[in-house]
């Protein structure tokens, strides 16, 4: 993932922000999302600015028929809360992306 003037860290941060449990992808937390909720992930990532360093496309795009990617869905918002409670987080605390 990509945005002008975001670095490593702060893409982390808005990965977990946006409900992504670890930021490793071989974590059993990771492997355990389903497609809904990877696509939830990514349209939070897209309402936040980024995009992804290789292009599209996105989950939408190929998977419409998904709840988060349906006419009036609700794309949840960044969560401070929810990166600071990240099984992620709770792991690594002094991890950079893990502080306030």
């Amino acid at each position: 993932w990509k945005k002008p003037g975001a670095n490593f860290t702060e893409v982390g941060k808005v990965l977990l922000e946006c409900g992504m449990p670890s930021l490793i992808d071989q974590d059993s937390e990771n492997k355990t999302l389903s497609d809904n909720e990877i696509a939830t992930i990514d349209a939070c990532m897209l309402q936040a600015g980024f995009r992804r360093k290789s292009g599209g496309p996105y989950w939408c795009y190929n998977y419409n028929n998904l709840p988060i990617c349906r006419p009036g869905a609700v794309i949840p918002k960044r969560s401070v809360e929810k990166r600071l409670n990240s099984p992620f987080c709770k792991k690594y605390k002094n991890a950079d992306e893990c502080q306030p």
